[in-house]
C-alpha cells in the first residue's frame, strides 16, 4: 500500500521537474567547461641517437694555410728581431718631432721616424702635405753629440747641448743638425742611430746578425 506521503500531488511533480532541470543545466555547464580546456602540450626529450651533436671546439679555430706562413718575407722577420727588446729603436719607429737647423735664423720642425725595415729614416714637414723626404741609414757615417757643428754652436745660447746632435753623412752631402724636444729623446736617436750604423757595418764585413745586441 502507498503511504500518504507517496501520493502524487501537483506540488511534488513541480519539485521533481525543477530538480531535473537544475541537474541538466549543471551537466551542460560542466561539459562546456571541459570542451573549452585546450589539451596540454606534452614535452618529449630528444632521442639520444637523434639529438644534435656537441660542437667540436676545434671547428672555431681559424684555419691556417701553411703556404702563407712559409711565404712570409724574411726581411720583415729580421726587422722584428731588430726592434724587439730595444727601447731606442721602438721610440724611433713611433717617431719624434725635432727641429732641423740650417742656421741661427732657420730652425724648422720636422717629424722624423725610422721605417720598419730599420734601414730608412723618413721625415716631413707639417705644412708639406703628403710630401716627405727619406735617407738611408747606410749613408750616415757618424753621430755627434752636443754642439759639434758650426750651426749648432751658433744656437748654443738657445738650446742646451744634451738636446742637440749631428748626423754626419758620407760623401759630399751636407750634415743634418737636429735639436730634440728633450734630452731623453735626443739620446734615443743618438743611441739608436749608432746601433743601426754598427749593425750595417758588421753585416758588410760578413759578421753581422739579424738582431741588434
Amino acid at each position: 500500500m502507498r503511504r500518504a506521503s507517496d501520493r502524487y500531488t501537483p506540488e511534488s511533480s513541480r519539485h521533481s521537474a525543477g530538480t531535473w532541470r537544475a541537474a541538466r543545466r549543471l551537466a551542460g555547464r560542466i561539459w562546456g567547461w571541459a570542451s573549452r580546456l585546450a589539451p596540454l602540450p606534452v614535452s618529449r626529450a630528444p632521442h639520444p641517437l637523434t639529438a644534435a651533436p656537441h660542437p667540436d671546439p676545434r671547428d672555431a679555430l681559424p684555419s691556417v694555410d701553411a703556404r702563407s706562413v712559409t711565404k712570409q718575407p724574411m726581411a720583415s722577420i729580421r726587422s722584428s728581431l731588430r726592434i724587439q727588446g730595444d727601447d731606442n729603436l721602438q721610440s724611433m719607429i713611433v717617431g719624434t718631432v725635432m727641429r732641423k737647423v740650417k742656421s741661427r735664423s732657420w730652425k724648422k720642425q720636422r717629424y722624423f721616424k725610422l721605417q720598419e725595415d730599420c734601414k730608412t729614416i723618413w721625415y716631413k714637414s707639417k705644412k708639406a702635405g703628403k710630401a716627405h723626404s727619406t735617407f738611408s741609414v747606410s749613408d750616415v757615417e757618424a753621430v755627434r753629440e752636443g754642439h759639434q757643428s758650426e750651426v749648432l754652436l751658433s744656437i748654443a745660447d738657445e738650446f742646451p747641448p744634451d738636446r742637440c746632435f749631428t748626423l754626419v753623412f758620407r760623401g759630399r752631402r751636407g750634415n743634418l743638425d737636429l735639436v730634440a724636444e728633450s734630452a731623453e729623446e735626443a739620446q734615443s736617436w743618438i743611441r739608436g742611430m749608432r746601433k743601426l750604423i754598427e749593425n750595417l757595418e758588421n753585416m758588410g764585413r760578413g759578421r753581422g746578425s739579424t738582431s741588434i745586441h
